[in-house]
């Protein structure tokens, strides 16, 4: 069986005191492979609140180059995991599979905020692919 990891999110800090949605990939290949595993890291950090959610979901994305300025993106996500702050406690690995995957997919990170204090955590993540 072959395969391929691809880095879809390197250590990335976020501080936050609200809500956030960000793309963090978009458009990835996945067409040569059946299976797709996503696995999201909590790593080391200094302000991670009780009620503080950090989500990473993989959508299929239907660009096409005949509508370049259309996003046609799936509504609901074929991947999500998340961490909770006062739940989860670094370092945290979260890992999840799917045969649900289209041609392309698009990476998305979203954060909620739980607390007064400002949200300062480190999270990464890798898209498995197989065949």
């Amino acid at each position: 069986m072959s395969g391929k990891v691809v880095r879809v999110l390197p250590v990335t800090q976020y501080k936050f005191s609200a809500a956030f949605s960000v793309i963090v990939a978009r458009r990835i290949d996945v067409s040569q492979y059946a299976n797709a595993a996503l696995l999201f890291r909590l790593h080391e950090t200094s302000s991670w609140n009780n009620g503080d959610i950090i989500v990473i979901k993989v959508f299929n994305d239907g660009f096409t180059d005949e509508d370049p300025t259309t996003t046609f993106m799936s509504s609901v996500s074929a991947l999500s995991l998340s961490f909770q702050g006062g739940v989860d406690t670094a370092p945290e690995l979260s890992f999840d599979s799917t045969s649900s995957v289209g041609s392309l997919v698009t990476i998305i990170v979203e954060g909620t905020y739980g607390q007064v204090q400002e949200t300062d955590i480190k999270v990464s993540a890798d898209l498995v692919l197989k065949d």
